[in-house]
């Protein structure tokens, strides 16, 4: 493992998750590895693959090239505001949510939707 590499990804997606105001948590959820693996790569222990590297970068809203870029250019280009900070944590509960419950959220969002067309 190239150690120097993963120290450098590692800061990055760190500087990049503290950034975005989203814990470990909320970033592992989505990317779906553990706390504990999001947490080995942030402290540069291991080297993600590429496949969860993508999917970090996904749940961080940022392209690939962005880990190579400092915070600031990575975020001034994919401005996230409280409504994308709420939409994360509304859909993070979503996919925890039983299928009962999902089917009324779909049933309210139809009704919403019917009552904003007038």
């Amino acid at each position: 493992m190239d150690s120097a590499l993963a120290q450098r990804l590692g800061a990055s997606l760190r500087r990049l998750r503290l950034a975005r105001e989203m814990t470990q948590a909320d970033v592992a959820e989505s990317a779906g590895v553990s706390v504990e693996f999001l947490g080995r790569i942030e402290r540069g222990a291991t080297l993600p693959s590429v496949p969860t590297l993508f999917g970090l970068t996904q749940a961080l809203g940022v392209q690939l090239g962005a880990l190579d870029e400092g915070a600031e250019t990575a975020l001034s280009s994919t401005p996230v505001d409280e409504d994308s900070k709420e939409l994360r944590r509304l859909t993070m509960k979503l996919r925890r949510a039983t299928p009962g419950v999902l089917r009324l959220v779909a049933q309210l969002l139809s009704e919403f939707e019917r009552a904003s067309r007038g």
